[in-house]
């Protein structure tokens, strides 16, 4: 999508299982944040890093996870 500028935005709008959910510790800043290993379509899988301070309910297994999410990427090889 673009933004008012006509730009690329890098963001996606998906929804997916939570497989396994965790409360981790930034070990820079000591921040809180929800990770989430979310299954989504044709059994992909994508790392969600949640704010605590968004999350009404701790995510657990099974919990559907939905929204708008930015996205960042690395390039994992297959083996």
């Amino acid at each position: 999508m673009d933004d008012k500028n006509n730009r690329p935005t890098a963001y996606a709008d998906f929804a997916g299982k939570v497989l396994k959910a965790e409360l981790r510790t930034n070990e820079n800043g000591q921040g809180k944040f929800w990770w989430a290993g979310v299954q989504t379509y044709n059994d992909a899988t994508i790392d969600v890093l949640m704010d605590p301070r968004t999350v009404s309910i701790a995510p657990g297994p099974d919990a559907v996870i939905s929204g708008r999410f930015w996205l960042t990427g690395r390039l994992v090889e297959t083996k």
